[in-house]
């Protein structure tokens, strides 16, 4: 998940059990700071794939974090 992730998003950052980017969403991905978390295992309850913003607030799974920005997830 992290190749395909920084394949279409740029660099990504790790942390235990999940990766963030600069979320596409707001501010055309060219946030200063990453703020979008997606999980690589699951965590409290959320599958793995699940992604949020910590600034804008979205919500979703990386399948559609994919389609979002063109491109077919492949897991």
């Amino acid at each position: 998940m992290i190749e395909e992730l920084e394949a279409v998003f740029g660099r990504t950052y790790r942390g235990h059990g999940y990766v963030r980017i600069r979320c596409p969403y707001h501010s055309g991905g060219h946030e200063k700071n990453p703020s979008m978390s997606i999980l690589t295992e699951p965590k409290n309850g959320f599958e793995e794939g699940f992604c949020k913003c910590f600034t804008c607030g979205w919500t979703g799974t990386v399948e559609k974090l994919f389609k979002d920005a063109g491109y077919t997830y492949k897991k």
